[in-house]
């Protein structure tokens, strides 16, 4: 990426919330502005390879233990003057709202932080958004879901309401199973929610918003849905041709939600279907955090846009706007090794930007100035790592 100046320094003092190492880029570019950065994780964390430079770290035993994460941050205030608190992970950003409040800081509050990770609170709000939404009913209500059932076909998909991705995600093929599995979450019920299968290609648009509105923006295909990668199946995503018809659906469809669930500042994750039965694209779940699984880094590749860079710029610095990016495309296939540890040297390929260090998880980042080359390099490439 070629860095522009940034012309003002901070003196801000970030609190940043990760129960594991994580962030590294996101705190190195916020020292490196001149912010002052302190890390709350947990005990076993506490002795990590933090970067270099940080004030401080502050450890709890847990961060499901509420009341002890409460403690230390206020602690802390009491000596230290705390700016802005940021989550490092999706695990932590209801904690990081919650402090907010309690610290009385700017930045996403908690009402707002539960509809980015409670499933069913997100699907109620995305309904308001004017996105359409696949069929859903909470398990617990009983008459909503014998309704959905009268309404769609099955498959099915039971989920947790409050999980991370694919996880927890159930496929029920008819609705004699579906009922069994929802009888067979007893007092669990309340937890779950159970929605249409709705069958077509996975998307994600990653943004970077600033008061109010996605200020950079970017469409990308998933290779396949996440639900099947946990299954056993390579993990892909690839970048578009933000100047299609589709990309441009993706962007507006993302665009209705964030405005809509009123985010303000900072990185955000959408997920959206294209049906393949009518061609809309359909909400399906989206998170106020950077993407994982090295998304960002191939976002970097295609764009010139670091976004942890900017999203450090947008919390320390008092006037910034966000980097507009540049045209290029990129991917990455990566996969658990399925006959012991995969060596990649026989890989080459100009297009070739990156090359995972680990054997048992190899992994690979391409470019190209042409999305056209750029998605058969990628196919080409899942395909052969269905062998590794």
């Amino acid at each position: 990426m070629t860095d522009h100046v940034v012309a003002s320094r901070s003196d801000r003092t970030v609190l940043c919330i990760a129960r594991q190492r994580a962030g590294r880029r996101f705190i190195e570019e916020t020292l490196r502005l001149g912010g002052r950065v302190f890390v709350l994780t947990e005990d076993a964390e506490q002795h990590a390879a933090w970067p270099a430079g940080i004030s401080g770290v502050i450890t709890v035993w847990s961060m499901a233990d509420r009341q002890g994460v409460l403690h230390v941050a206020r602690e802390l205030a009491t000596r230290e003057r705390v700016d802005r608190v940021v989550a490092l992970l999706e695990r932590d950003v209801e904690v990081a709202a919650t402090l907010r409040e309690e610290l009385r800081i700017p930045g996403q509050p908690s009402w707002q932080a539960n509809l980015f990770r409670d499933k069913l609170a997100m699907r109620l709000k995305a309904l308001s958004c004017d996105v359409r939404v696949p069929y859903f009913a909470p398990a617990s209500d009983r008459a909503a879901v014998g309704r959905m059932f009268e309404q769609v076909d099955p498959p099915y998909l039971l989920k947790i309401r409050d999980g991370l991705g694919a996880a927890n995600i159930t496929r029920l093929d008819d609705r004699d199973s579906a009922w069994r599995a929802i009888d067979g979450l007893g007092s669990e019920t309340e937890h779950y929610i159970v929605e249409q299968y709705v069958k077509g290609d996975v998307f994600h648009v990653d943004s970077l918003t600033q008061d109010g509105q996605p200020r950079f923006a970017i469409a990308s295909r998933y290779g396949l849905p996440l639900l099947d990668v946990v299954k056993g199946g390579n993990f892909v995503s690839f970048t578009l041709d933000q100047e299609t018809e589709l990309a441009r659906r993706l962007l507006e469809a993302n665009r209705r939600i964030i405005t809509g669930f009123g985010f303000e500042q900072g990185p955000t994750h959408i997920e959206f279907i294209l049906g393949a039965h009518d061609q809309e694209v359909y909400f399906l779940e989206g998170a106020s955090r950077l993407a994982a699984a090295r998304i960002p880094w191939v976002i970097e590749e295609a764009t010139g846009v670091c976004l942890h860079h900017e999203w450090a710029r947008l919390e320390v610095l008092d006037a910034y706007t966000v980097s507009p990016g540049q045209r290029g495309f990129a991917g990455i296939v990566t996969t658990v090794a399925r006959h012991g540890p995969a060596d990649l040297s026989g890989f080459q390929d100009p297009h070739i930007v990156w090359r995972s260090p680990d054997p048992f998880v190899p992994g690979l980042i391409l470019r190209a100035d042409d999305p056209h080359v750029l998605e058969a390099r990628i196919r080409a490439y899942d395909r052969q790592f269905s062998t590794l």
